[in-house]
């Protein structure tokens, strides 16, 4: 299964993306690493969750933080970013044209 987004200004300037509640499923649950895997090498990446109140009811956002990975990328505005899963678990990294 593949994630694939089109990264907002926020987004890329934070190196946090936004992971739809249709695909929670596919990622680690808030507080646990995502290993993502970019040419030959690996990088943990944390799921983040926020508390949200931007319509009602209270609610959460769940974001995948990139770390050092989004400056590899070189992450901008635009950018369309897939991850794919791999049968260990860990995911595939790419940038999509």
């Amino acid at each position: 299964m593949v994630y694939r987004r089109k990264l907002n200004g926020e987004e890329a300037a934070r190196g946090r993306l936004l992971l739809l509640k249709s695909m929670w499923k596919l990622f680690p649950e808030p507080g646990q690493q995502a290993l993502l895997r970019y040419g030959q090498r690996v990088h943990g990446a944390a799921v983040e969750a926020d508390d949200c109140i931007c319509v009602p009811p209270a609610h959460q956002h769940y974001y995948l933080a990139l770390g050092p990975l989004a400056a590899e990328m070189d992450l901008r505005p635009g950018s369309v970013v897939e991850f794919e899963r791999q049968h260990d678990g860990s995911f595939e990294a790419r940038l999509a044209s």
